[in-house]
């Protein structure tokens, strides 16, 4: 590579380290010694590092537009760094500095449960084809034969040392995408170096790399791949918005919903009457200031008084006498401390249930979510675990409110059709009337042990086996529950399943 090729070099570095701030550290730890190295052997200049060092400070300069968009109001922004000490929280990831408090044993469990995962999706080969090609190129690379690996490496050791951990959650393939291409780079360098080697060399070389592909590569899904056609997070968003009443207040609880909400609002303009409170955010100020900036027609409450986020909350719903509330579960309702009733996607909360209303849909939320869900199929599979999760919560708190045929058919509709057991096509009309008599659950359900940041199919299972059981149908409820233990739902025991012990 020739010398004046280290400024570009150091911009295409510095543009992976933009990602975020934790990653650009991580991109200069991994690189930032093997410059030295080469400098030391006279391999490269002395002004090199210079180059270095002002091609990565102009290539992260996209983060000078962070203090210039905070000083919209008109959208939402993470922390709101409108002055010096919150910018700088927010440029060092302060907000999720208890997040990275864990023991030394538990990130080894992260970093291996990541590592087996990508092997798994087929992300094992590539990097193991881009770390045999900057070994095998270093010496006409600026990078080295380590420096991409230790990169992605530290990367990984920062992204492992959170306690919320769930690799079903997407966002990891985001955290780790910097170190991540720049291993994959030598894959291609080594592909291109293939292709200019001597015909005598290349069949070996090209059978080194297939004995390789064969070695990490998983059983093929691409072809399966739905994700072109997956518009779950704006379905879901715009059905909560379109069902709400004007000048709604809607909670919403998970970012499966809460981040399509905000950005249809914020940047489509859809719904600019409804307000729309993210019940994780509820503890920041900035987070009130922004609601408030959109909204100056709303009635004034205390902020600060005692009882944390619940209460504040509550201060803040009793105080919008006149307005509809929406909540996205039962959960997060007895939280508050208020009534809530079914309505559509959504929850209505307290003073809204006294009203006679329903929401103005043409597909009920079951309906929805079976449409939803046939689209995708299984390849895509964080908007499965997403319907899962949405039609669990609803149904589960339709259940406990007493509409148990619309909490049943809202838990079917978050379950894939290959993953129903055969028995439901034998359901009859006596069964379903049974079903609707069950009354209202009132007991606690199992404190899911298996990880799921998204949803867990088998949940749904689970809850609908148990309301069959309390329906006085234990055939259709030891086949969801059987269904479920196959999956390896944890709180299915052999056991369970025959004697269905949960009810109601």
């Amino acid at each position: 590579m020739p010398r004046a090729a280290s400024s570009p070099r150091a911009v295409a570095l510095g543009l992976c380290a933009s990602a975020n701030p934790m990653t650009a550290v991580c991109v200069a730890f991994a690189f930032g010694p093997e410059i030295l190295r080469r400098i030391a052997k006279r391999e490269l200049p002395v002004y090199a590092l210079a180059l270095a060092v002002i091609g990565g400070l102009l290539a992260v300069t996209p983060y000078a537009y962070v203090p210039l968009i905070a000083q919209r109001t008109d959208v939402l922004l993470w922390g709101a760094p409108r002055d010096a000490t919150s910018l700088a929280n927010y440029l060092l990831g302060h907000d999720y500095a208890r997040s990275r408090s864990i023991d030394a044993a538990t990130w080894i469990a992260h970093f291996g449960a990541w590592l087996w995962d990508s092997m798994n999706r087929g992300l094992g080969a590539w990097l193991a084809l881009g770390i045999m090609g900057h070994a095998l190129l270093r010496k006409r690379t600026e990078l080295g034969a380590f420096a991409a690996p230790i990169a992605l490496f530290a990367i990984a050791v920062l992204v492992a040392s959170n306690t919320v951990w769930h690799l079903d959650v997407p966002d990891y393939d985001g955290y780790l995408a910097a170190g991540i291409w720049l291993v994959a780079s030598g894959t291609v360098a080594l592909w291109a170096d293939i292709a200019s080697a001597p015909a005598r060399t290349r069949a070996g070389h090209l059978v080194i790399v297939l004995l390789v592909l064969a070695a990490f590569l998983p059983s093929p899904h691409v072809l399966g791949r739905t994700r072109h056609r997956d518009h779950v997070a704006r379905e879901l968003g715009e059905r909560v918005l379109l069902e709400a009443p004007q000048r709604a207040i809607v909670i919403a609880n998970g970012d499966s919903i809460a981040a399509p909400l905000f950005y249809l609002q914020e940047a489509e303009g859809m719904r600019p009457d409804v307000t729309v409170l993210a019940f994780g955010l509820a503890s920041s100020s900035w987070h009130w200031n922004h609601i408030f900036a959109r909204h100056n027609d709303l009635a004034p409450f205390v902020l600060k008084a005692p009882g944390g986020r619940e209460s504040r909350v509550r201060r803040f719903v009793e105080a919008q006498s006149d307005r509809v509330v929406l909540v996205e579960s039962l959960e997060v309702a007895d939280r508050i401390g208020l009534p809530a009733c079914p309505y559509g996607l959504y929850l209505r909360l307290g003073a809204a249930c006294a009203q006679d209303m329903t929401a103005p849909m043409a597909e009920s939320p079951p309906q929805l979510l079976s449409r939803l869900l046939a689209s995708v199929g299984n390849g895509s599979p964080s908007a499965t675990d997403a319907l899962s999760l949405v039609s669990y919560e609803l149904g589960v708190s339709l259940w406990r409110l007493g509409a148990t045929y619309a909490a049943y058919e809202t838990l079917l509709a978050g379950v894939p059709a290959d993953d129903l057991p055969p028995v439901l096509k034998k359901l009859s009309a006596d069964a379903k009337s049974r079903v609707a008599a069950v009354p209202a659950l009132a007991g606690p359900l199992p404190p899911w042990s298996r990880h799921a940041a998204l949803g867990d199919p088998s949940r749904n299972l689970f809850v609908i086996g148990a309301m069959f059981n309390a329906a006085g149908l234990a055939q259709y409820g030891i086949a969801f529950l059987t269904t479920a233990h196959a999956d390896g739902l944890p709180e299915v025991t052999d056991n369970d399943a025959l004697n269905m012990k949960l009810k109601p």
